[in-house]
């Protein structure tokens, strides 16, 4: 096995975890203004004189909507964090290989990988948003 191919794979893949990253934040961003329009449309149909609920109910669907938007807020930073990480991982590998110039034995390779078996995230990490069943 060709040690460019290693560090091309491991660049591929921190690029494709950074790019699932923030394609995630995106999509966890306008499903939350799909929330707010919803519950905005809610408030106004609450809030309608002619609806005879009293105008705390209006005041508690807010509230909801404050809620799974602090949920939201720390998912879409875990994300970030996540994205951030991935970055890390792609520098890291630039960094090797022009201090290098593509010129290493095994111990100076094994400086350039980021994650090893040892050193990955676990996968019951707190907050984060999709977790695979089994792990």
């Amino acid at each position: 096995m060709n040690a460019v191919n290693i560090l091309q794979w491991e660049f591929e893949y921190a690029r494709t975890t950074a790019s699932e990253a923030m394609r995630d934040r995106h999509t966890m961003g306008n499903y939350y203004l799909v929330a707010v329009g919803i519950v905005a449309s809610a408030v106004v149909a609450l809030l309608n004189p002619t609806s005879g609920l009293p105008a705390v109910a209006g005041a508690l669907v807010l509230a909801v909507l404050c809620i799974i938007g602090c949920f939201y807020f720390a998912n879409i930073i875990r994300l970030r964090q996540a994205w951030r990480g991935s970055a890390e991982a792609m520098n890291r590998i630039k960094r090797f290989c022009i201090e290098n110039q593509l010129d290493f034995n095994s111990q100076k390779l094994e400086c350039a990988f980021m994650w090893k078996a040892d050193t990955l995230p676990r996968a019951d990490k707190r907050w984060t948003v999709f977790q695979r069943s089994g792990q």
